[in-house]
């Protein structure tokens, strides 16, 4: 079944579903499980790719299937995600807002 790595949101494909463990195939990271319980506490928060890539490479040497869970996840800091832009497309300025309020 086709989906999305966990990790890097490319192309992937689920070999399974074994309680709570998603077996997935990676066409850019390998084969790895991934907790679903795991994955369901740190919504929001993105992986660090090379890190985790990286980790996944002496596992995969060895021909056996990476684990990540909360021992093994590297996550992105916030100094290495994009800045946020505060205004969504459609919405006034911020001086346009407060003048807004102030005029109400």
């Amino acid at each position: 079944m086709r989906c999305m790595c966990w990790i890097c949101w490319g192309e992937a494909y689920r070999k399974g579903i074994y309680g709570d463990w998603d077996d997935l195939v990676c066409f850019n990271c390998g084969r790895y499980k991934i907790s679903r319980r795991f994955l369901g506490e740190h919504v929001g928060k993105k992986f660090d790719v090379a890190a985790m890539r990286e980790r996944f490479q002496p596992t995969h040497d060895r021909d056996l299937v990476p684990i990540v869970d909360s021992h093994t996840a590297v996550f992105q800091s916030r100094a290495q995600q994009p800045p946020v832009k505060g205004e969504l497309v459609g919405w006034p300025a911020p001086a346009m807002r407060s003048q807004r309020l102030v005029d109400q």
